[in-house]
């Protein structure tokens, strides 16, 4: 039987406050948001309105002439009928309040008026015939599984009101989506009140057995739009991901939505970007996974990552969880601008959160998985404390894996490079800038150390340089390239004698991961982040992962003149009573650059395949550039190690 045959009519929910939807829903109901530049609610009406209904009840109740006005403006005018409740009346209230309509036909649709989900309707309207239902209900496994459903689809308890405990079946979640019968009007109230329609029909399943049943269709989408959460979300699978599909988005478009009446540089966009009607975004700012709602405004310098943004307000994606956290409960976060800051390897959250006066905080946000978070706090403590360039720690919570800390802005030096590096002068005078900053780092840490024995800090042990290798070996080698296990396992030997030649190197506090991305330049001076890592390990380690670090191309005569600048520099100070040698250094930085370039390697092979980061595959041609250099210098140096079997082998590439 063809759906559209059928006479029937429907019923949308549209009278709830939204509450935890605000600031969006603080002057609209929650219908009327919008998802992808359309109001929620007319995709709600389009859908069932192609499904072959005829006429449709909506309720209404907070802002009831905002939804009056949406509707008088809309193909949906001739319709649809607005009942407006001036007290909430549930949602068994609503369709005895619209009972005349509703039962015109021998069943009627319910929709409830915050649910987004691309099911089609016509189907669920057959199966409801077919299967001769009296209650037919959509229903998905999660995310809460109150309806008990058996084989055949028949509803058998919910909530476990009636008790069924006869073995099999299924727990699923009501998706918001019903066919009723008229009968159901037997098991309602004669006069609107504020009710519940789960009782009559929870009572209709005890007196009539198989007569509701669960519509459970394979591979649809479904969000059920209550909360900030939830509504990012959807822009996200819609628009980035593309697991749903809505008629007036289109698929090909990429990950940028922007309405013909926003005024947007594109130079500011990154990831994925919703922008709505009368929405600007400058140039020179940075707009990044958002939802620009209408008359949204970004400024020029201003930086937004994981928010929503109108008139007036941003509200980050994960508000409500923000709210939650005890390090926060002196921060009133509805008067403060929250926003991401970027992500790159770490599965960390970093927030900036503004106060009014402009005051800028960084919260560190992790969880158990997080075998380093206490190591962050403690040596983060450390550090901030004899002021060696990391951020100062204000407060932390061990039980939620929480650090608010220093704000130290938005630019990397790996930013600096992209704007300048082709001006060697100037890369060379801020390289030694940095230089400088990590010969201090490494000494005056080293001192500190000593002088506080009781701060623990690991060793980078002859182990763990192995560990690196080994890394570079199954994820690079084996994984990415898909070589053999046992070409692989030709260099086992060769990889041993590079991780004692390196062990046996002076060794010194090190950052162990020093590169452009983890380098801040803030208020005139270099700041270190991601220090975690942090270890008593070979000297030559922190300066190669600068000099060849694969996020930016510097020329081999400009690494060659910043090199020769650390030795120098490094010999000279005060504190050194590690190397002594320029020769002796050369050596140190040439086996400690190879086995920096191979755990590079290792590491994007991992954070590409396995964690699906696949931007840091465009990493790996100027890591295997780095990587072929150091083989050449070993070849026809002095140092004393020679790695022909990896020099073959990547040569094979």
């Amino acid at each position: 039987m063809n759906s559209n045959s059928l006479k029937f009519n429907a019923l949308v929910l549209a009278a709830g406050l939204g509450v935890r939807m605000r600031p969006l829903t603080a002057g609209i109901p929650k219908p009327l948001i919008k998802i992808c530049n359309r109001p929620l609610i007319g995709n709600i009406l389009s859908r069932i309105s192609e499904a072959g209904a005829e006429r449709i009840a909506i309720n209404t109740h907070y802002l009831p002439e905002k939804v009056d006005e949406y509707i008088a403006g809309s193909e949906f005018a001739g319709k649809v009928k607005l009942f407006h409740e001036p007290k909430i009346l549930g949602t068994g209230g609503p369709a005895v309040n619209a009972r005349e309509l509703l039962a015109e036909n021998e069943f009627f649709l319910l929709h409830n008026g915050d649910i987004l989900c691309d099911i089609e309707l016509e189907d669920m309207l057959r199966f409801h015939t077919d299967n001769a239902c009296l209650v037919t209900m959509l229903t998905l496994d999660g995310p809460e599984n109150k309806l008990k459903v058996m084989d055949d689809g028949s509803i058998v308890d919910i909530l476990g009101r009636i008790g069924d405990e006869r073995s099999g079946g299924k727990m699923l979640t009501y998706g918001g989506v019903m066919i009723l019968s008229r009968r159901i009007f037997e098991y309602l109230p004669s006069e609107a009140c504020n009710c519940s329609i789960i009782p009559p029909v929870i009572e209709m399943i005890r007196q009539l057995p198989g007569k509701v049943k669960a519509f459970r269709p394979q591979g649809f989408y479904w969000n059920d739009l209550g909360t900030i959460e939830r509504y990012f979300q959807a822009h996200k699978d819609i628009i980035a991901l593309k697991k749903c599909t809505l008629p007036h988005v289109d698929g090909e478009t990429g990950t940028l939505l922007l309405d013909a009446g926003a005024e947007i540089a594109p130079d500011s966009l990154y990831g994925f970007v919703c922008a709505d009607n009368n929405s600007f975004v400058a140039p020179d700012a940075h707009v990044e996974n958002c939802i620009l709602l209408e008359g949204a405004r970004i400024q020029a310098g201003e930086f937004h990552i994981g928010e929503i943004i109108g008139t007036g307000f941003s509200v980050h994606r994960d508000i409500a969880r923000l709210r939650d956290l005890n390090i926060l409960k002196d921060i009133d976060l509805n008067s403060c601008e929250v926003s991401s800051l970027l992500e790159f390897g770490s599965s960390r959250g970093f927030y900036r959160i503004t106060s009014p006066a402009g005051d800028c905080q960084v919260l560190l946000l992790s969880d158990a998985s997080d075998e380093d978070f206490g190591r962050f706090v403690s040596i983060g403590s450390f550090l901030a404390e004899h002021r060696l360039f990391t951020p100062e720690i204000y407060k932390y919570d061990l039980a939620e894996y929480s650090v608010l800390m220093e704000d130290l802005g938005n630019t990397l030096l790996y930013d600096f490079f992209l704007e300048h590096g082709e001006n060697e002068a100037v890369m060379y005078d801020k390289y030694c800038e940095v230089i400088d900053a990590l010969i201090e780092f490494q000494l005056r840490g080293s001192a500190a150390l000593k002088a506080n024995p009781e701060m623990e800090v690991r060793m980078f042990s002859r182990e763990y340089l192995r560990w690196e290798t080994e890394y570079f070996q199954k994820q690079f080698l084996m994984r990415h390239c898909r070589l053999p296990e046992s070409l692989c396992r030709d260099l086992d030997a060769e990889l041993e004698a590079l991780a004692d030649a390196v062990f046996a190197h002076p060794k010194v506090f090190m950052h162990r991961d020093f590169q452009s991305q983890n380098i801040m330049l803030h208020a005139g001076g270099v700041r270190f982040v991601d220090f975690q890592g942090a270890r008593i390990g070979p000297v030559g380690y922190d300066i190669m992962s600068l000099l060849r670090d694969p996020y930016v191309d510097i020329s081999a005569g400009l690494r060659h003149k910043l090199l020769d600048y650390y030795f120098h520099k490094f010999i000279a100070s005060p504190l050194n009573v590690y190397v002594h040698s320029v020769e002796d250094f050369k050596v140190y930085t040439a086996l400690a650059g190879m086995q920096r370039n191979m755990q590079a390697l290792g590491a994007y092979a991992f954070l590409s395949h396995e964690k699906g980061k696949m931007q840091y595959q465009k990493y790996i041609p100027q890591a295997l550039i780095y990587l072929r250099e150091g083989l050449d210098e070993l070849r026809n140096g002095t140092c004393g190690i020679k790695l022909n079997a990896l020099d073959s082998l990547i040569n094979l590439r």
